[in-house]
């Protein structure tokens, strides 16, 4: 059947009537209606979106004509939303355009974001607060957020996604309080001026028309891609073209940190996973697993996510849930710690007691997968486990430098599904050739939440290879509540897995050795 919309039929063949039509259906909000965005909402309209929000409290002056593409000199003097407004409905003139004249703030950030598909955010460096802001409320309101800074004939781009790094994490505010130009471009062009950054510093970032156009082919691409369900890599990935350069590429930074490392003692560090969001390592899998079940259109809003989890990995699932619209139904052992159920159901998630063989549980979970259409992470068995740990060596990698080690001799990890020193431990081993050491719990007096490699039940984590540690070290609860008594004297609240570590570096540490210690967790006092 013959498209009957003869505006845009000449898409169609490039793409279905169906995805046309959804198309027209999207309301995209703009944030700053500056050369940063100019292409992109045309491209966007020529493509058959008819639905946006503009907001910039702004005039059209005689500098924009140089790269703002929709401004001409009849619009001088004029807002540029509502001149740009004019713009679209001189194209489609059924297009719905609603106008945020006097820019936006504390009190229509809100009403701007809610209900919106996707936002641009275009605003100028000298409202970052505005800028943060914006990105945090649409997080929030899970709103995919970009920005498309202008790199001199060039253009970059950030996706910030309601799951994964945020826009806050990405350009490291906690530790530098602002934004920096090294997180804005994978790579400087070769043919830029030896002023470009005095300039810079100054205030002014040289630009040109060829950027301009391109952020609109970036972001455009990107909402496009979206739309169509393909998957799209968020931050810390950054997106750049630059013809005259002949680059187009994607480059992910690494150096974005959110746990410290620790010095401990004299060559003895730690890595403090207790320091993040939801107080344990597990916040990097939950966070992992459904950021790629999003972005792989797995999961949806309304869906449930179900889980088997001893605690830690539950909170974090369950607070990830919460972000996307999602409900976690946890399954805990009877023995779980009071306090993780009650921040489970802190974030709205629900926690059912079993006392069936992990195969049963296992069964139970997968015939809920089919008959209700849950999501089961399956975070033992399920490969994209152990790439949630890719950042935190990262992170550690890059720690490594600032602290100046150019050897780690040992990296010690206590065994819980064996995600961590699965992943961390052979990155260690490859390039710090450290020995990787597993620290397990004693028979007769357990550790909660580490677990015995003779266990039972341990042999069910597909994804632990036993040949990995080059050795492991049997601790009591005992030795390690002296180590977690140690610890707090320096003020650092961990579990007794941390405490476990420490017990099992001291027997092999000798003097002029270093070693690094993962801390999984510092929220409670003996789990994991």
């Amino acid at each position: 059947m013959k498209y009957k919309n003869t505006l845009f039929d000449r898409n169609i063949g490039v793409w279905s009537e169906d995805f046309q039509d959804r198309l027209q259906q999207v309301e995209i909000g703009i944030a700053g209606v500056g050369g940063a965005a100019h292409s992109a909402i045309d491209i966007l309209l020529r493509n058959g979106v008819k639905r946006f929000r503009l907001a910039d409290p702004d005039s059209f002056e005689i500098h924009n004509l140089q790269r703002q593409i929709l401004a001409t000199r009849k619009d001088l003097g004029r807002n540029k939303a509502e001149a740009v407004r004019d713009y679209i409905l001189s194209v489609v003139p059924d297009a719905e355009v609603r106008v945020y004249n006097e820019g936006l703030n504390d009190e229509n950030l809100g009403p701007f974001l809610e209900g919106l598909d996707y936002v641009i955010e275009a605003l100028d460096i000298s409202v970052l607060q505005l800028k943060r802001d914006l990105h945090r409320q649409a997080r929030i309101r899970n709103v995919p957020s970009m920005t498309s800074p202008i790199v001199g004939c060039g253009a970059g781009l950030l996706v910030f996604f309601p799951v994964g790094m945020s826009f806050d994490e990405y350009f490291d505010f906690q530790h530098r309080g602002r934004l920096t130009t090294d997180r804005l471009t994978s790579k400087v062009p070769d043919y830029f001026q030896p002023n470009f950054f005095s300039r810079m510093q100054q205030g002014t970032v040289p630009t040109t028309c060829d950027g301009a156009y391109l952020t609109g082919v970036l972001t455009a691409g990107v909402i496009k891609r979206l739309i169509w369900g393909k998957p799209v890599a968020g931050a810390p990935t950054i997106h750049q073209i630059d013809l005259l350069d002949d680059q187009f590429y994607t480059q992910t930074h690494r150096d974005l940190g959110i746990t410290p490392l620790y010095p401990y003692d004299v060559g003895t560090y730690l890595k403090l996973e207790g320091h993040s969001p939801t107080g344990s390592v597990k916040y990097r899998l939950a966070r992992h697993l459904l950021e790629e079940a999003w972005l792989q259109n797995e999961v949806k809003t309304g869906q449930t996510v179900i889980e088997a989890s001893s605690g830690n990995t539950g909170v974090a699932l369950a607070m990830f849930a919460q972000k996307l619209g999602m409900r976690a139904e946890i399954y805990v052992p009877p023995d779980v710690d009071a306090l993780l159920v009650e921040r489970i159901e802190s974030y709205g998630g629900i926690t059912h007691t079993y006392t069936e063989t992990p195969m049963e549980l296992a069964g139970i979970l997968q015939r809920r997968v089919q008959e209700e259409n849950c999501y089961w992470p399956n975070q033992h068995t399920n490969p994209e486990a152990l790439h949630s740990y890719d950042r935190l060596w990262q992170e550690m990698h890059s720690q490594f430098r600032e602290a100046s080690l150019s050897s780690v001799d040992y990296f010690f990890a206590a065994l819980g599904t064996g995600g961590t020193l699965m992943s961390v431990g052979s990155a260690m081993r490859q390039h710090c050739h450290a020995q990787v050491v597993g620290v397990e719990s004693d028979w007769d007096d357990p550790i909660p939440g580490v677990r015995n490699s003779d266990h039972q039940h341990f042999g069910a984590i597909d994804l632990f290879d036993r040949t990995l540690p080059d050795q492991i070290i049997r601790i009591t609860l005992t030795e390690a509540k002296e180590h977690v008594e140690a610890l707090r004297e320096q003020g650092i609240i961990a579990t007794a897995s941390t405490g476990a570590c420490l017990a099992a570096a001291q027997k092999l540490k000798e003097e002029d050795e270093t070693v690094v210690i993962l801390s999984a967790d510092g929220f409670l006092e003996d789990t994991r």
